[in-house]
């Protein structure tokens, strides 16, 4: 696996799928995410469009109906175009039914969305699974419109025969399952969702060289009934997942900030507190709610995986959520690199990972006969490869991991895996399997 992570490559990366995609018609249906996939792959090539028809059961869920948006547009009483989803795909309520009907201003105004709060701003709304129909604008165009009549022209349709879409990149061939998805629902929304399907991709292009020991699956998903419809249909691999991440909102000026999973203390909670300690990361910690992105569907109980999610502001905390205002301009390429630097190494730290048993486990290890310990006692400051070596040593019991003991010594993982590394080559510990998604023990 590769341990060699280009930040500024990554960052330029995302930079251009925000770009890329920005404006592409996306929802949980229909060809926007078809087309997402199709421009993911020029840093993802592996990425391959996964179908599931309409209608089909996702446990407790049933796939909508495909929503195809051809044209919507609303005119004025004297005929003038007011909003029109050819220059936002915001100004039409997502899952909108068609429609082409002429109103008065008071019957038009039930079926309009603004922000009293953020005036210039249009808001993001859907309405997946109840059918309406509506348009968003800013609130002080709305404020603007004089009295007559209107006419609204939404063309739309839901096909029964159609399908959901989404992505799925799958490197390595491990019975370990290692999970990172981010949702790709939302039209011209840098931040929430366009940042996370960007770190997923960068982070994922920089992977490609393989990940031992595991199989490593980015999914792009359309939130909430995508990740049951992943699940419904990989049911078999759940008890192989040893752990996911969940990336949304990593383009804002907020710190990266973390979401336990379910149960806390499991692999994922473990490796992104010593990740963001080894990054020198003031690192937001977050309880587990059951509200939120992927995560919540892989927590359910029925599934249980050790699920976080990774953020800078939380959804809904950002002034600018889920309105116009949540533009390419809140995104920077360093930010998204360092996001993207933390999850790759929360995948090069759980791949590597591991418990160790040693071949005598009575007493401390003669280091110095094979070469690990240097040959002149009494110096006041040990090295550190050697205190490494000790922890390692001391805590090679299959009961630690190397997480374990990156995060009790204060070393950083790297100098662990060395370690590691060297006491199984010269014979003094050999691996006990690679750890588990649950905690261990302190």
């Amino acid at each position: 696996m590769t341990t060699v992570f280009d930040r500024q490559r990554a960052g330029q990366a995302a930079i251009g799928v925000v770009e890329g995609l920005f404006d592409t018609w996306r929802s949980i249906t229909g060809d926007g995410n078809r087309q997402a996939i199709r421009e993911l792959r020029n840093f993802v090539p592996e990425l391959n469009a996964v179908e599931v028809p309409s209608g089909s059961q996702a446990f407790d869920w049933s796939i909508p109906p495909e929503w195809r948006l051809r044209g919507a547009r609303l005119e004025g009483p004297d005929g003038e175009v007011i909003v029109d989803v050819d220059h936002s795909p915001l100004h039409v309520v997502g899952y909108s039914e068609g429609v082409d009907s002429v109103m008065e201003l008071e019957d038009l105004q039930p079926h309009l969305h603004s922000l009293p709060e953020r005036p210039h701003a249009i808001p993001y709304r859907t309405s997946y699974y109840e059918r309406t129909w509506g348009f968003c604008l800013p609130h002080s165009t709305r404020e603007s419109l004089p009295e007559g009549r209107y006419r609204a022209v939404i063309d739309a349709e839901h096909d029964d025969q159609g399908s959901l879409t989404y992505g799925e990149a799958i490197l390595g061939e491990g019975e370990l399952q290692l999970l990172l998805t981010a949702h790709m629902c939302h039209p011209a929304q840098a931040n929430d969702n366009l940042s996370g399907m960007a770190v997923l991709a960068a982070v994922t292009e920089q992977l490609r060289g393989g990940t031992p020991g595991m199989t490593l699956r980015s999914l792009f998903l359309p939130g909430g009934i995508g990740s049951l419809a992943w699940l419904s249909r990989n049911e078999a691999l759940v008890p192989n997942i040893v752990g996911g991440l969940s990336l949304a909102c990593l383009g804002d000026p907020a710190g990266l900030s973390f979401k336990a999973t379910r149960s806390g203390g499991t692999v994922i909670d473990r490796t992104a507190e010593m990740v963001g300690r080894d990054m020198g990361l003031d690192l937001g910690r977050r309880p587990f709610e059951p509200y939120g992105f992927d995560e919540r569907n892989f927590s359910s109980p029925g599934i249980a995986t050790p699920f976080g999610s990774l953020t800078r502001s939380p959804h809904g905390e950002y002034p600018e959520y889920h309105s116009s205002d949540d533009s390419i301009e809140l995104m920077d390429a360093d930010r998204l690199g360092e996001a993207a630097e933390f999850v790759f190494r929360c995948v090069v730290t759980i791949g590597s990972n591991r418990r160790l048993l040693r071949y005598e486990p009575r007493g401390e290890p003669q280091l110095g006969k094979r070469g690990l310990y240097g040959s002149v006692g009494g110096i006041r400051s040990r090295p550190s490869f050697e205190s490494a070596l000790l922890w390692v040593a001391n805590l090679s019991d299959g009961e630690h991991d190397l997480i374990d003991i990156a995060l009790r010594s204060g070393i950083p993982f790297s100098d662990v895996v060395a370690a590691a590394d060297a006491l199984s080559d010269t014979g003094v510990t050999y691996d006990a399997g690679h750890a588990s998604s649950q905690s261990t023990s302190g």
